[in-house]
């Protein structure tokens, strides 16, 4: 297949509209493929204070330059509170970025997840969930996944501990 032809077919994708709400690199690295895929992904904030570069601190340059890598393509709004929860409506997919206050924001002006249009579909992402488990409140890392996975069991001498 030459480059061309593999450009011009459709992306498995289009015509998908998608809002992501809040921070974290989960939701960015989430939206950024949905991009490269053919969606519409449009970037919100739910509060004013959830800037829509919360993700980057701009005395990094790598993370500016993380920032426009991963924001490529996508559109952004400024709705913010009810205003952001009416235009959600309007979007296929919504997905509620790590440390974001926008889910119950969304539940509380729209209701429950059924206020969404029929069609809508909502995304939470986070390390533990929100919802009352028993690691709820933990904070998340690489370091503690791997823990809890045992990884850490299979490095190192085999009759000494984890090192």
């Amino acid at each position: 297949m030459t480059q061309q032809a593999a450009s011009s077919s459709p992306r498995p994708l289009a015509g998908l509209r998608v809002l992501e709400v809040g921070g974290g690199a989960a939701a960015a690295s989430c939206g950024r493929m949905l991009v490269d895929a053919g969606a519409q992904v449009t970037r919100g904030a739910w509060r004013a204070e959830e800037a829509l570069s919360g993700l980057v601190r701009e005395d990094l340059a790598w993370d500016q330059d993380y920032a426009r890598f991963v924001h490529a393509g996508k559109r952004t709004t400024d709705a913010v509170g009810t205003a952001l929860a009416a235009a959600s409506r309007d979007f296929d997919l919504v997905i509620v970025g790590e440390g974001s206050s926008a889910l119950a924001g969304l539940h509380e002006s729209v209701g429950t997840d059924q206020g969404f249009s029929p069609r809508t579909a909502v995304i939470e992402l986070s390390w533990f969930g929100r919802r009352g488990g028993p690691w709820a409140h933990w904070q998340g890392s690489d370091l503690v996944v791997q823990a809890l996975s045992g990884m850490p069991h299979m490095v190192g001498r085999p009759e000494g501990p984890p090192t």
